[in-house]
């Protein structure tokens, strides 16, 4: 947990947890997309791998599929499947196009604010059961205070520039009505 609050970067907080996740439960496949409630279409992949060959690959951005919505409407999710083949279409698989056997969905959230989805993916049947949702529940909660706090850091960086920028241009206004009143006072005004 300390380093995950050390974290300087929402990727760089999420490689923790990808890793704290594969050491703690497994997983096949891993991905964060984060999610704006002010905007459906408005999704972000963070980090996402997939086994490839018996490989940890990072992949590119992936679809946000129906689950991840499922899962921000329903909250948290473990999801064991009998026949993956049939019960998870082509067009919402990914990097080795696998379809997965054992499912974790939780929210990564701060406060009532949904920030994201968390997914941990297993090829294996039954890879999962109650306790792993508890786990990543945990890891989920952990993860979205650390996101909450580099969001604030972010807000506060951006609004000491427009302080710096709003400051500069006063000094110049300042400035140039010194040369305004030099110039008309032709250097008597003194």
């Amino acid at each position: 947990a300390a380093q995950l609050q050390e974290a300087q970067t929402r990727r760089a907080a999420t490689q923790l947890v990808a890793d704290v996740t594969e050491a703690l439960l497994g997983w096949d496949a891993f991905h964060l997309v984060l999610y704006s409630h002010l905007r459906a279409d408005l999704y972000e992949t963070v980090l996402a791998y997939d086994l490839i060959d018996g490989v940890r690959q990072e992949i590119g951005a992936i679809p946000f599929t129906p689950l991840i919505e499922r899962a921000v409407r329903e909250k948290d999710l473990l999801i064991l499947r009998t026949d993956p083949e049939a019960e998870s279409p082509p067009e919402y698989r990914y990097g080795n196009q696998r379809a997965a056997a054992s499912l974790l969905l939780v929210l990564v959230q701060y406060h009532a604010e949904v920030l994201g989805v968390l997914t941990l993916e297993s090829y294996s049947p039954n890879a999962y059961n109650a306790d792993s949702l508890k786990t990543l529940r945990a890891i989920a909660d952990q993860l979205g205070i650390v996101f909450a706090r580099l969001q604030a850091q972010e807000d506060l960086q951006s609004k000491n520039i427009e302080l710096a920028s709003a400051y500069d241009e006063t000094i110049e206004g300042w400035a140039r009505a010194l040369e305004l009143r030099d110039t008309i006072t032709h250097g008597h005004a003194q």
